[in-house]
């Protein structure tokens, strides 16, 4: 039987239990060993329970999408939320140590690619863009979204240029190889982060509901 543990606040102890069956079915709720209720069917776990909570806060269980939403007191338990924060705050740090590299090292590639002053610049500004991300500002996220979008489109335009400048030129260019690994990396933490707004979105609609 699947099993979920949760903190009712960030670095507190994992003592919030879930038990249920495949696709959350014959679900049971357990704080410290002891059962705070029951959800038995979909129907009830779609259309969300809330049960309080020995301290009289209150926990509000939602299914959506087949993504399983805690809230307690009208804010997400930790770890209960697909953030993009994780996936900014990695290409943030992956524009700086390149850009870095590539300005001190001098690698063609990576300079090439674009990746120095330019690079250590967007990096923070993600940075900064990650961290409001982090307390669900949808904002935020759609400008991080669209730095990364650009950043991603001119690694394709690079990768492509060398792939042609390989295949039809007299000096075979094997760069494209490291352009196109670069590339597919920020790509797929590109496409990671659009699961975010979905979660900003649910959790606002959430919040509302229970103001």
């Amino acid at each position: 039987m699947p099993k979920f543990k949760f903190a009712l606040e960030r670095g507190g102890k994992k003592s919030l239990v879930i038990f249920c069956r495949q696709n959350y079915r014959d679900m049971e709720i357990r704080l410290d060993g002891n059962l705070l209720g029951a959800i038995t069917n979909l129907t009830e776990l779609k259309e969300g329970k809330i049960i309080q909570l020995p301290d009289g806060t209150k926990l509000h269980i939602q299914l959506s999408r087949r993504i399983l939403y805690l809230m307690r007191n009208g804010e997400y338990l930790p770890g209960s939320l697909f953030s993009s924060a994780p996936s900014i705050y990695i290409i943030a740090a992956l524009d700086v140590i390149l850009g870095i590299i590539a300005m001190f090292l001098q690698i063609e590639i990576l300079e090439h690619l674009g990746f120095g002053v330019i690079s250590i610049a967007i990096g923070l500004i993600l940075f900064v863009l990650g961290i409001l991300v982090h307390y669900r500002s949808l904002t935020a996220l759609i400008l991080a979204l669209i730095t990364q979008g650009l950043s991603v489109g001119m690694l394709l335009f690079m990768f492509f240029t060398g792939f042609l400048s390989h295949y039809f030129s007299s000096t075979h260019d094997y760069r494209y190889l490291v352009s196109l690994f670069i590339t597919t990396v920020y790509f797929t933490f590109f496409i990671a982060m659009f699961w975010g707004i979905k979660a900003i979105r649910k959790f606002k609609k959430l919040r509302r509901s229970q103001q």
